[in-house]
């Protein structure tokens, strides 16, 4: 051999080496950028830091993908699509039409009438009988490829055991405690469910109650029917969904990428944070992965055999798609992209299915006519709930394009990047992969591009973009909605998959295999040790799912009489409290419920919105189990908790009395006991005594009063601090609804004294009786508020009563809007010194102190000022005007050397 033909030699080995090398080369150093992208985004060291890591590591992939035919073999598929389809005999295609026919009849005609006949088991059948007859529409004996040709080892089908496992582990473990409240939906869901078990002709198509199509609530009532009306029944379809999408995603993946892919593919679903998330929520959005693999597994399957009775199972399955949840009509895309992408490809070929694909398209539309007649017949109620959601209806025409756009950049950056914020949906601001997932994705959507001609990864990729549509379109402010985007879960799997085993493919089998192995289990550690660990501890996710009133329905169910646990107006009719408990609670009603009017104990339990009322409870018994509800380290509390015994009531009730004998040879000192009505009885042992008496009456509503005391001349009653009557007269007064200081005091002698009263309305007196009288803790505070009919403060007040704090919001008005309240009474300044005020209302306020005016809300002051106070009393008044919804009046105070704002104390207020 000459020198030339060696050097040419050798460099026709060097050559080769480096062509053999470079794509492994580039593909290791694309992983490697991404990787580096990834950890940037997880570490927050910039956004565009880690898009250009990102956008060069998918360059280096891309590259890798360019190396010919070693490229090609680095990641074997699955035999080709579109195989011959069978011969069939005309008599089956004619019992086929009959079945249709009569079938699509008996749905149409008896449908509509929900209460005459359960259509769902009509749907049931059709299903059944569409796939039966598609399966007669085979030739017999079945010449054709079969899906018996992707069987696998028996080592692979542990493996994928083990990963059904895991994914039936993840979603179950601790299901009915974690999450730890139930959401409103799901406790709608559950309730809608109960119904259908024992309410007969309750069938619905379309759930009011949900708003949404009603096939979901029929797999929580057969759940129901096995584990009774718990949380964990109707969360388990949920997690069944989950484990049969794990095992939808390795058929999808092993028909199209070939077994490799299939389990890696299974692996990365069964450990998927995103949809280990919804598997244990009782939402509908939870089957949308599993309803949209079957239609991909059913269309692989067809396309790859042939069968009718596939194509059969893929129209039953793109109809079943409407049934369960709105978003999932976003798959018609994917498939019409599929089907585009093989008429390009292959058009002669997909000509031969045409039959399947007819058959496919009558099924789908078959098991859709229900949904579709209810839509047509109440479209008001079936597109209520979407439109309402959709950033058409909830954004101005010139901002639409704007808001679109925007959603679509927080959608595309929701993987990687940044997540959804709702609790209930992710770790607030998360990205829903991991690290490891997030990567290998972009490096199989780099591969599924780089083939993009091949029909099954032109597939993927429509798959993706197109299941993120239903996120992208919804209401702005939400972006991005890991809900309505989840069907892009299972595209994600692939796409990972393909990535995964792409670059562990290059390796030495055993080497790749364990790399693999390695790889999915990072993935998966990463992701159970965030859901069960940060995920489960964080407040924004704990106070997502109605905590307050899943605590409500939690002191409900322990407690041991239960008609005296109450909930505030927010939670009593709660869908949550009434699923867990059977029915709705006793509503919480402040200004009736306290103080406690009789000798029971109670529990309380307050809505976040209300800490004015909780301090009140707590003011007056602060023996009491009063504490606010929270989830460290958040400060904000989602309810407050107050339970008070028997005992403590007890000692509150009554009016404390001291009577000292006149005269020392009467003998022994003063003498303290309770009356427990208006008569209080004199003890013997002296001719006369000098009473004294002083606790709170409770009026128990607003209005006119006529107060007698009943007893010597000497006798003085003052009432709110100010004289009103004497012994044996009769007074007139206006007493707002609450509590107001009495105090009794005189001579006393030879008789009993009484205070009697005749309340509005009422023409006879009588004693006042225990549960109008307090003592201890229970005294007037808050101030008093007039609440008048229109827009001025003129007319004679409609109601007057007292509240605990300037701090209320109006879930429920005390009376019709437009009104007027105005607060009156007393501001018990602490210290001496500089205090600043904040006010802030619907629809506008003022406030005046020491009848100067101070800050305002729509008027000509500034909503926050500052006021030189002395230690002690000072007058306040404040005129709100309420004309629309959402009314509050939010008035706080910031105290000499306090470095934030607060709400104003009730002990701090007095009503007069």
């Amino acid at each position: 051999m000459t020198t030339r033909a060696r050097a040419n030699g050798g460099r026709g080995i060097a050559g080769r080496l480096a062509t053999t090398q470079s794509p492994m080369l580039w593909l290791l150093g694309g992983l490697a950028l991404c990787l580096a992208g990834q950890l940037v985004f997880h570490l927050k060291l910039g956004l565009l830091d880690g898009l250009v890591l990102y956008a060069a590591g998918a360059g280096a992939v891309w590259r890798s993908q360019r190396g010919g035919q070693d490229t090609e073999q680095a990641l074997p598929l699955a035999p080709g699509l579109l195989a011959a389809p069978p011969a069939s005999r005309t008599a089956k295609w004619l019992a086929m039409a009959a079945a249709l026919a009569s079938a699509l009849a008996v749905v149409l005609i008896l449908a509509p009438d929900l209460r005459l006949f359960p259509a769902q088991l009509l749907v049931m059948g059709a299903a059944a009988l569409w796939v039966w007859a598609g399966h007669t529409a085979d030739a017999r004996p079945f010449a054709g490829p079969s899906i018996s040709d992707f069987t696998v080892s028996g080592r692979h089908r542990l493996g994928l055991l083990a990963v059904l496992v895991v994914a039936l582990a993840a979603r179950v473990w601790d299901l009915d405690r974690f999450p730890e409240g139930l959401w409103y939906d799901e406790a709608r869901i559950g309730s809608e469910a109960w119904r259908i078990l024992t309410d007969a002709p309750f069938r619905p198509v379309y759930s009011e109650g949900t708003t949404t199509p009603a096939a979901y609530i029929y797999l929580v009532s057969w759940l129901e029917a096995i584990f009774g009306k718990s949380v964990f029944a109707i969360r388990m379809a949920s997690a069944l969904a989950g484990v049969v999408s794990t095992g939808l995603a390795y058929a999808v993946a092993r028909l199209a990428f070939g077994y490799r892919v299939a389990l890696i593919a299974a692996a990365l679903f069964a450990v998927a944070r995103w949809d280990i998330n919804f598997s244990r929520i009782a939402m509908q959005g939870a089957t949308t992965p599993m309803l949209t693999l079957l239609v991909v597994a059913a269309a692989l399957g067809a396309l790859h055999t042939g069968r009718r009775s596939l194509y059969a199972l893929l129209g039953v399955s793109l109809g079943a798609l409407v049934w369960f949840y709105t978003s999932n009509v976003f798959m018609a895309g994917v498939m019409v992209v599929a089907l585009a992408s093989l008429a390009v490809t292959q058009p002669k070929r997909l000509w031969h299915h045409r039959g399947g694909l007819l058959l496919a398209v009558a099924g789908a539309l078959l098991i859709a006519a229900p949904v579709a007649v209810s839509t047509l017949t109440s479209p008001a109620e079936v597109l209520n709930r979407p439109q309402q959601a959709s950033v058409f209806s909830t954004t101005p025409p010139g901002l639409l394009l704007p808001a679109i756009w925007d959603s679509a950049m927080k959608h595309a950056g929701m993987l990687q990047i940044a997540g959804d914020r709702n609790g209930r949906h992710n770790l607030p601001g998360a990205p829903m992969l991991d690290v490891v997932t997030a990567v290998f994705m972009i490096v199989g959507l780099v591969v599924a591009a780089a083939r993009w001609r091949q029909p099954q990864f032109a597939l993927v990729l429509a798959w993706l973009p197109f299941m993120l549509l239903p996120g992208i379109l919804s209401v702005a402010f939400e972006a991005p909605q890991g809900l309505r985007a989840i069907g892009a879960v299972a595209p994600a799997m692939l796409l990972a998959a393909i990535g995964l085993a792409a670059a562990t493919s290059r390796l030495q089998p055993e080497t790749g295999n364990l790399a693999a192995v390695v790889l999915v289990f990072l993935a998966g550690a990463s992701n159970l040790s965030t859901y069960f660990g940060p995920q489960r501890q964080d407040p924004r996710v704990w106070e997502d799912f109605s905590m307050g009133a899943t605590i409500l329905a939690q002191k409900v169910l322990a407690a041991e009489d239960r008609d005296r646990v109450y909930g505030s107006v927010h939670y009593a009719a709660h869908p949550t409290v009434e699923f867990m408990t059977g029915k709705p609670a006793n509503r919480l009603e402040p200004e009736m419920h306290l103080p406690i009017r009789d000798d029971r104990g109670a529990t309380f339990v307050f809505a976040e919105e209300e800490p004015v009322y909780y301090a009140l409870a707590a003011a007056y018994y602060p023996d009491a189990g009063c504490q606010p509800v929270t989830r460290p380290p958040a400060p904000q509390a989602v309810a407050f908790t107050c339970t008070v015994s028997a005992e403590t009531v007890a000692a509150t009730r009554g009016l404390p009395v001291t009577v000292t004998p006149e005269s020392a040879s009467s003998g022994g000192g003063p003498r303290e006991f309770i009356a427990t009505s208006g008569t209080i009885t004199l003890p013997a042992g002296a001719p006369s005594w000098q009473l004294s008496a002083v606790g709170s009456l409770l009026a128990p509503k607003g209005g006119d009063y006529r107060l007698w005391l009943d007893g010597p001349e000497e006798m003085r009653l003052l009432l709110n601090g100010r004289p009103l009557v004497s012994g044996g007269a009769i007074a007139n007064t206006s007493l707002a609804q609450g509590l107001h200081q009495i105090e009794l005091a005189g001579r006393a002698s030879g008789q009993d004294v009484r205070l009697l009263w005749s309340g509005p309305g009422q023409a006879n007196f009588e004693p006042i009786p225990q549960e109008a009288l307090y003592r201890g803790a229970i005294r007037p505070m808050g101030l008093t508020v007039d609440y008048r009919n229109g827009e001025n403060y003129a007319p004679a007040p409609a109601l007057r009563r007292t509240e605990p704090s300037p701090y209320v919001y109006y879930h429920v008005p005390p009376i019709d809007r437009p009104f007027t309240a105005e607060w009156t009474g007393s501001l018990i300044a602490p210290v001496t010194g500089s205090y600043r005020f904040l006010a802030a209302a619907l629809s506008s306020a003022e406030v005046e102190i020491d009848g100067a005016p101070l800050v305002s809300v729509g008027g000509r002051l500034e909503p926050e000022a500052a006021v030189q106070l002395t230690e002690g009393l000072h007058r306040i008044r404040i005129r709100h005007l309420v004309a629309g919804s959402y009314a509050h009046l939010y008035l706080q105070w910031r105290l000499p050397g306090r470095p934030s704002f607060e709400r104003i104390p009730p002990e701090r207020l007095r009503p007069w």
